[in-house]
C-alpha cells in the first residue's frame, strides 16, 4: 500500500478548486434535424476564399540587396526572385521569394533570450534562407514590388509549388489556415475597421540552419507577435521568442530594436552570457499603449447537442453576437474533430429577455417536421457562407482546420444584434466499454465560440436514456422521452470555457451547512475504484471550499460539481471540477 499517493492526488483535487476562486481555467453532409431545409447543405466558402485559395503567383523581377522589415525582424533580400499573387479585393496577399537571403532579430528582454537560446544555441537570431512565404493583408507587395527591377521571367511554376506546398503542410501538419485568415482581414477592410499597423502577417522562412521558421503577427492576439518553428519528429510547435506588436511601442523603442546587445557576447564566458548580462531587462517591457480591442460581445449561447454511445455527434448552436465594431465577418473557434455543416444568421428577435430561446423551436409551418428527441433543434436563420477546410491525412481524428470563418451578407452596424446559428457534426467522445465510461476528447472547444467573449450558456444534451451528462449551473430541465435522456444546464454568469462529461454516474450530494452545493458524480466501474476512499475525496474538497473561502472569499459560484473521469488528470471550470479516477480509488491492487 502506497497512501502517500492517494493523498497527492486529491491535494491536486483541491488545486484544482483553488482555481475557481482564482478566476481562471484552463482554457460533410448534413444529417437529418440539423437544418430546417436537410435536402441541401450549407452555402460553404463564399467566392471571395475560392478566388484566394485558387490564386498563383506571377513572376514580379528581381530582387538585388533589398530589405524588408516584419515588426522586429529585418529580412534581407540578397539576390533572387520575387512572384506576387494578382489583387484580390484591393489587396495583394501572397508573395515569394526564391534566392539567398538573410534573417535578423534581437530578443527584447532576457525572458525571450533565455528561449531563443535554449531553442536554437544561439544569443540572436541571424539565419541565412533561400526560400521565403509571405502571406500580408497590408502594403507589403508594394514594399516588395519597390524593390525589384525588371528580369525574365524563371522559375514560376517552382514558385507556385512552393506556395501550394506550404499551403498543404500547414493544414495537414498544423491545422492553420492562412486563406481563412486572410478573408477575415479582407472583410474586415470591406466594413473599414482594419487598423493601419495591426494587420496579419505570416512569413516562413526556409533557413539554412534550422529548416522552416514561422514569423507570425497576429493582431488577434494580446502578444501579437511570435517566431517558431515546428518540429516535425514530436509534431509540436516551439515558440522562439513572442512578443507585443511594436507599433504598441514609442519612437525611441521602435528604433533601436536592431541596434544589437549593450554587451557583446562574446566579450562574456560562456557560462555568464545571460540576457541580463547582455544588458536586456529582465522582464517584458510594457507597451506604451495597447493596441488589442474586443470586436464583439456574446451574451448568451445555446448548444443543442446530441451524443450517442458509439461517439457520434450532432450539434446545433445559436450565439447572440453584439458588434462592437462594423463587422462583415467572424471567426469562431471550433473543435478539430468537428464538422460544420451549415451557418446562417437572422435577427435578434429576444427582445432583451435573458430566457428567450435562441435556437427557435418550430414556427408551426407544416412543411418543416418537429426533430425527433435524439436529434438537435433545427437551424431557422438564412443560410450564409462559411469556411473550414479539411485536412488530407487519414487516420486522424483531428481532421478539420479548428476555425470557423463565416461571412455575413453585408455590414452589421456596431450594437446591431444577430443571432448566428451553425450545425456540426463528428467523434466527439470516446467510448471505454471496460470501465462503462465516455471520455469527452476535446473539453475546451466542444462548442463554438469567439475567442473574445465571455458568454452566458444553455446546454442542452440528449443522451441514451440510461445515461446522464453532468456540467456547471443549474440543471433546468431533465426528461425522457422516447428512450432519450434530454439535460439542460444552464450557467447564471458569463464564462469563457466550459465542459461536461457524459457516462452513467454514481451521484452523491454532499450534506453541507453553506454555499456552495456539492454533487458528486462517481463511477464504480473505474480501475481502482475502493470503498470508502470517495467519502475521502469529498472530506478533502469540503475541506478545501472552507479553506479557500478564507483565503479568498466566498466560492464565486451556486453550485459546484464534481465527477470522476477516465483521465490520469483533472481540469477545472467555473463550477464544475473534472478529477481523475485515481483520486478516488486506490490505485493497487495488493
Amino acid at each position: 500500500m502506497h497512501p502517500a499517493r492517494g493523498v497527492v492526488l486529491r491535494v491536486i483535487g483541491g488545486a484544482l478548486l483553488a482555481t475557481l476562486w482564482l478566476g481562471f481555467a484552463p482554457q460533410a453532409t448534413t444529417l437529418a434535424g440539423l437544418s430546417a431545409q436537410d435536402d441541401d447543405e450549407g452555402l460553404g466558402p463564399p467566392p471571395l476564399y475560392d478566388e484566394l485559395r485558387e490564386a498563383e503567383v506571377t513572376h514580379a523581377g528581381h530582387i538585388r540587396d533589398g530589405r524588408l522589415r516584419i515588426d522586429r525582424f529585418e529580412v534581407e533580400l540578397r539576390d533572387g526572385h520575387l512572384y506576387l499573387a494578382p489583387e484580390i479585393d484591393g489587396v495583394v496577399s501572397t508573395a515569394v521569394f526564391l534566392g539567398d537571403g538573410l534573417v535578423r532579430a534581437y530578443p527584447p528582454d532576457a525572458i525571450e533570450h533565455h528561449q531563443l537560446e535554449k531553442l536554437s544555441d544561439e544569443h540572436h537570431l541571424e539565419e541565412a534562407f533561400d526560400r521565403l512565404f509571405l502571406r500580408f493583408t497590408d502594403h507589403t507587395a508594394d514594399r516588395l514590388r519597390a524593390l525589384t527591377t525588371p528580369a525574365p521571367e524563371r522559375d514560376t511554376d517552382k514558385a507556385n509549388d512552393l506556395l501550394e506546398d506550404r499551403r498543404r503542410d500547414r493544414l495537414n501538419r498544423q491545422l492553420i489556415n492562412p486563406d481563412s485568415r486572410v478573408l477575415e482581414d479582407l472583410l474586415r477592410r470591406q466594413a473599414g475597421t482594419l487598423p493601419p499597423g495591426r494587420t496579419y502577417v505570416l512569413a516562413d522562412i526556409d533557413s539554412k540552419d534550422h529548416g522552416w521558421l514561422t514569423i507570425e503577427v497576429e493582431p488577434n492576439e494580446l502578444e501579437e507577435v511570435r517566431l517558431s518553428r515546428y518540429d516535425r519528429a514530436r509534431r509540436t510547435v516551439d515558440v522562439w521568442m513572442s512578443f507585443d506588436i511594436l507599433s504598441d511601442y514609442g519612437p525611441a523603442h521602435r528604433d533601436a530594436v536592431l541596434d544589437g546587445f549593450a554587451v557583446d557576447p562574446d566579450s562574456l564566458d560562456d557560462d555568464e552570457v545571460t540576457g541580463i548580462a547582455l544588458g536586456l531587462p529582465a522582464r517584458p517591457i510594457v507597451p506604451d499603449r495597447e493596441g488589442w480591442a474586443a470586436r464583439v460581445e456574446v451574451p448568451r449561447a445555446q448548444v443543442d447537442l446530441a451524443l450517442e454511445r458509439n461517439g457520434d455527434t450532432l450539434g446545433a448552436a445559436a450565439l447572440l453576437i453584439e458588434p462592437l465594431e462594423p463587422t462583415r465577418g467572424l471567426r469562431l473557434l471550433i473543435s478539430p474533430l468537428l464538422e460544420v455543416t451549415d451557418a446562417r444568421w437572422r435577427p435578434d428577435m429576444t427582445g432583451g429577455s435573458p430566457d428567450a430561446p435562441l435556437l427557435a423551436p418550430p414556427d408551426g409551418d407544416q412543411t418543416t417536421p418537429d426533430p425527433a428527441p435524439d436529434e438537435p433543434v433545427a437551424l431557422r436563420g438564412e443560410r450564409i457562407y462559411f469556411v473550414q477546410e479539411r485536412h488530407g491525412r487519414v487516420l486522424q481524428d483531428d481532421r478539420f482546420e479548428p476555425w470557423v470563418t463565416v461571412t455575413l451578407p453585408r455590414t452589421v452596424a456596431t450594437g446591431e444584434r444577430f443571432i448566428l446559428e451553425l450545425a456540426y457534426e463528428g467523434k466527439l467522445v470516446k467510448r471505454i466499454p471496460q470501465l462503462s465510461d465516455f471520455l469527452l476528447k476535446d473539453r475546451l472547444f466542444w462548442r463554438p465560440q469567439h475567442p473574445d467573449a465571455r458568454t452566458r450558456l444553455d446546454l442542452a444534451f440528449r443522451v441514451p436514456e440510461r445515461y446522464r451528462v453532468v456540467s456547471a449551473g443549474t440543471l433546468t430541465e431533465e426528461r425522457v422521452e422516447d428512450d432519450t435522456r434530454i439535460m439542460r444546464w444552464v450557467t447564471s454568469e458569463p464564462v469563457r470555457s466550459m465542459a461536461f462529461h457524459f457516462g452513467q454516474f454514481d451521484v452523491t450530494e454532499v450534506e453541507r451547512d453553506a454555499p456552495p452545493a456539492v454533487t458528486v458524480y462517481g463511477n464504480d466501474n473505474h480501475l481502482g475504484f475502493a470503498p470508502g476512499n470517495r467519502e475521502k475525496t469529498v472530506g478533502d474538497l469540503t475541506d478545501a471550499i472552507r479553506l479557500f473561502t478564507e483565503y479568498f472569499g466566498p466560492f464565486p459560484f451556486e453550485s459546484l460539481h464534481v465527477s470522476e473521469t477516465p483521465t490520469q488528470s483533472g481540469q477545472a471550470f467555473p463550477g464544475l471540477l473534472l478529477l481523475s479516477y485515481a483520486t478516488f480509488g486506490d490505485l493497487h491492487p495488493g
